[in-house]
């Protein structure tokens, strides 16, 4: 849908003023041409229209000689009149708006003083967390074509495209931590620049403002990198890429406050090989401490808030092993680096997904666990080290009651200790794969509200599950009123729904009142059955020269 985004006229607005008798030129848009076009949006330069054109639409300033003369009501734009002549086949929209949830709101690029805290101060101000698993952490170089679209490995391990209503939903619920794992191989450059695509940095930037805008922290990292294994013979080539590659974050965060958190390698180890797990070995130990080390150092050289920005690193593969723990050079000089830890404990009721796996929560398990939970206290707690459980959860095997008895059991356990924790979500609820979902992200729709409770309850919070979820009116959830009427013209479509337009606000249009499915590419259903055309898309037939779907509940 090619539809000018309203960010696009907020942004426009605020840097030129109107005077010729077209105000919308002065800011680079035509006035409209229909008499007493629909007012859709309103600001201080006039009211704005859509004039639509097959299956796109574009912003339209309404001059004063044509302004409507009654209350602009939710009623269909009809479409320009045109000779009844053919006319070329409907074409689906695909292309996606700039932002799932439609704004008038323009970004505020003001830089945000940070506060100068210690870490261990910071955490404090931390309730639980989310991973957005699986999306931006994505990595499919092998069989996706990166540079005809740096964006598309977003969803190419199966997950919809993020939207800022994911983050609102669990805010809701108590969530305010929220890290966002990010796989930057195949979105830069070689060596020596090693310059990231401006268009997947414009992505991350953008998902990261959904969760920062909305007042939570932030995790931003490096996931599943092919560059950074924890190998002596590659180690100058992997800290000469994590320079480059953190030099340009750094840059293009730097007047983010405190909420924004750099979390610099994600499980360093030494893959395929027998100490992959295990705790690590010499070579490998070296080689983390050395990145860690590295990253801090860039960092803290870069400018903005960089210098009080605060940074997470991990021990030898992020494990929670005593070799991993014992052998972590951890900064002395520095209050605001945070250690971080994972740890999917007890392993056969949390991750293992093969022979041993079980799906109960017993006293063998929470042994487990409590053996995990004290090697983190006596190396971190103990010495005054800030840590994040930057990884865990309990995969479902149909048993949500265990896994709630176990997230309030964890939860109580490390909050005692002082240490958040950040739930990994992957977004797959079903399978044979690893199944860490928690909410659905399309319906928004919380999948285990008595996991959620137990986390709120372990966290000594008031329990209050949010579903945000509604079969009739999705979009409230994303902060919007549902379309009234049926037929509501479609204006844009994205991952979340169909987008409509009642007295210049933003509604989402339900399926129950989404009758006429030809709307979405620009055409109105027909008042009859006569059908001329059969496609894909449905059934066409003909009304006033102009192409009409028919409508399959009357036909």
């Amino acid at each position: 849908m090619k539809l000018i985004n309203i960010l696009t006229l907020a942004c426009a607005i605020a840097t030129a003023s109107a005077s010729e008798d077209c105000w919308a030129k002065a800011l680079g848009f035509k006035c409209c041409d229909e008499e007493n076009p629909q007012v859709y949006y309103t600001d201080e330069s006039g009211d704005w229209s859509v004039e639509f054109k097959g299956d796109s639409g574009e912003w339209c300033g309404i001059i004063k000689s044509k302004e409507p003369v009654v209350e602009p009501t939710s009623t269909i734009v009809e479409d320009p009149v045109v000779e009844p002549t053919p006319i070329e086949e409907p074409a689906k929209t695909t292309e996606p708006v700039s932002d799932s949830t439609p704004s008038p709101i323009l970004s505020d690029s003001t830089p945000s003083p940070i506060r100068d805290i210690s870490s261990k101060e910071l955490i404090k101000e931390m309730n639980f967390g989310w991973s957005l698993g699986n999306t931006l952490d994505a990595e499919c170089t092998s069989w996706l074509n990166y540079e005809k679209d740096q964006t598309a490995s977003e969803t190419c391990w199966g997950n919809v495209k993020t939207h800022e209503g994911i983050f609102k939903t669990l805010i809701e619920n108590k969530f305010n931590v929220f890290r966002i794992p990010t796989t930057w191989t195949g979105h830069f450059g070689d060596a020596p620049d090693y310059k990231i695509d401006e268009k997947w940095m414009k992505r991350v930037h953008e998902i990261v403002d959904y969760a920062y805008k909305n007042g939570a922290f932030v995790i931003l990292n490096i996931h599943h990198e092919k560059w950074n294994h924890a190998f002596s013979e590659t180690l100058d080539t992997a800290k000469a890429t994590l320079e480059k590659i953190w030099g340009q974050i750094a840059e293009e965060f730097k007047d983010y406050d405190e909420h924004l958190i750099f979390e610099g390698l994600n499980e360093p180890r030494k893959n395929d090989t027998p100490v992959e797990w295990n705790g690590g070995d010499q070579e490998g130990w070296d080689a983390v401490n050395e990145m860690n080390a590295l990253f801090i150092k860039v960092i803290r050289k870069s400018g903005g808030n960089n210098p009080k920005r605060h940074l997470m690193i991990p021990p030898y593969a992020a494990s929670c092993t005593e070799n991993s723990f014992n052998n972590f050079i951890f900064p002395e000089d520095d209050d605001k680096v945070i250690a971080a830890v994972h740890a999917y404990s007890p392993y056969n009721f949390a991750l293992n997904n093969g022979d041993g796996a079980v799906d109960t929560f017993d006293s063998a398990g929470k042994n487990e666990l409590d053996w995990n939970i004290n090697l983190m206290k006596k190396r971190f707690v103990d010495q005054g080290i800030p840590m994040i459980l930057g990884e865990y959860g309990a995969m479902n095997r149909d048993n949500e009651e265990e896994r709630a008895k176990w997230a309030e059991y964890y939860m109580e356990k490390v909050t005692a200790l002082g240490i958040p924790q950040v739930w990994w979500d992957n977004g797959i609820f079903e399978g044979e794969g690893e199944r860490f979902g928690i909410i659905d992200r399309t319906s928004l729709k919380i999948m285990y509200p008595d996991i959620v409770a137990s986390l709120q309850k372990g966290r000594g919070l008031e329990v209050n599950v949010v579903n945000a979820y509604e079969e009739e009116c999705w979009s409230k959830a994303l902060g919007y009123e549902c379309c009234s009427k049926d037929n509501t013209r479609v204006v844009v479509s994205d991952d979340s729904g169909k987008w409509g337009v009642e007295n210049g606000q933003w509604c989402g249009i339900n399926k129950s009142k989404d009758k006429c499915w030809s709307l979405e590419y620009g055409y109105k259903c027909c008042s009859h059955c006569k059908v001329l055309l059969k496609d894909d898309y449905g059934k066409w037939g003909e009304m006033n020269g102009q192409w009409c779907g028919i409508d399959p509940a009357k036909c």
